[in-house]
């Protein structure tokens, strides 16, 4: 057998996040590979260290704190002993970190992976030129959607024959109903029978716009007093939520939820969350290619969607999904009233086009198979 290659997979942090799952479904496919895989992790301690090192991949967490200098050694150090055919590196400070050693370390292989639509945001635009200048020392970028590689080339200057789109893939564990958990959440808030259920999810902060499905659903609620709104996540935009669900009226119509574990033994967990939902709102400004919404299809729900990067070229409004314009309140409201008039052979037929076009497109395996051509290509 010939030597594994050494994959090294740096990612800024291992807290919940859709970067962060997107990789651990790439580890449950790539170690069926001959690969030696090694996830570096800069800061924190978070959940996804543990989900990690369970497939038996190795990862590290380089330190407790985010801004701390040992972190830039320690990468440089880490790099320079394991010798790694490929840096496949995640998010901002990774790709600026992993794109310098690696060069420096004539590393055979550097990949930048770019999973928003504008990488540097809030904080982060004080190091466009840092970023522009490392990254473009890398091999090849990979952008998760066509409007990704399009900011790229115009924004940040990369050369357009460096850049190739792979999209994100799903977990297919989200697949799996809990019908028992189902019932009791259900229970748990004094839902009525004839309950018609919305939710979303994604970290509290401006750019997943929570507000907007929350001022949609207020809209709903003045003639139709069975439409609910769960929200799961956790952020800094909490309180404020908080004061909009006050402001409207609507404790007994939408509920913060929390984040949720993917542990299928917790409850409630993220799949008991997705799986009691009649749709799914992604209501998003800002988005690279939505595993939210892609999870959302897999499990055969109904999703209704900004026209986010990733949504609008892949997906046809009234056949796959239902679409509105990024923040534009008056058509979420329009959406939702259409889903609530569907019966449920228009709703199956949605939700199983849905479905077979994110399992024959999106699904993991196809992938993984184009990341291992990536890797192993020279």
């Amino acid at each position: 057998m010939p030597k594994p290659k050494r994959i090294l997979i740096a990612i800024d942090h291992a807290s919940t996040g859709g970067c962060q799952e997107v990789i651990k479904t790439w580890l449950v496919y790539l170690c069926k590979h001959n690969l030696d895989l090694f996830v570096v992790v800069l800061h924190g301690k978070g959940e996804y260290i543990k989900l990690y090192q369970e497939l038996g991949i190795k990862t590290i967490s380089l330190s407790n704190y985010k801004y701390n200098p040992i972190i830039i050694l320690k990468f440089f150090f880490i790099i320079k002993n394991f010798k790694p055919d490929v840096i496949h590196n995640n998010l901002v400070i990774s790709s600026i970190l992993g794109s310098l050693f690696g060069k420096f370390l004539s590393i055979n292989k550097i990949i930048v992976h770019v999973q928003t639509e504008m990488p540097l945001r809030g904080a982060y635009r004080y190091l466009k030129s840092i970023y522009k200048r490392s990254v473009k020392s890398s091999h090849l970028i990979i952008a998760v959607s066509d409007k990704v590689k399009f900011n790229l080339i115009k924004y940040y200057e990369f050369p357009e024959n460096k850049i190739t789109i792979l999209a994100n893939t799903y977990n297919i564990n989200i697949k799996q109903k809990q019908p028992e958990f189902i019932k009791r959440l259900r229970e748990q808030f004094g839902l009525p029978k004839n309950a018609l259920i919305f939710g979303t999810s994604g970290t509290l902060i401006y750019y997943k716009n929570h507000e907007l499905a929350i001022n949609a659903i207020n809209e709903i609620v003045k003639s139709q007093k069975n439409i609910y709104l769960f929200i799961a996540g956790e952020g800094p935009d909490r309180e404020m939520l908080e004061e909009l669900v006050k402001k409207h009226d609507l404790a007994d119509h939408v509920f913060l939820l929390g984040k949720l574990p993917h542990s299928d033994t917790d409850f409630p967990n993220y799949n008991t969350f997705i799986h009691m939902l009649d749709a799914f709102i992604l209501s998003s400004k800002i988005e690279g290619f939505p595993l939210v919404a892609l999870e959302a299809m897999y499990a055969k729900k109904f999703v209704i969607a900004a026209k986010v990067s990733g949504i609008e070229t892949n997906f046809i409004h009234e056949k796959e999904i239902l679409s509105f314009d990024i923040d534009n309140q008056k058509q979420l409201v329009s959406c939702l009233n259409q889903r609530i008039k569907m019966n449920e052979d228009e709703v199956l037929q949605i939700t199983k086009a849905a479905h077979e076009k994110v399992s024959n497109n999106f699904g993991p395996e196809h992938i993984v198979e184009c990341l291992l051509k990536f890797y192993t290509n020279d």
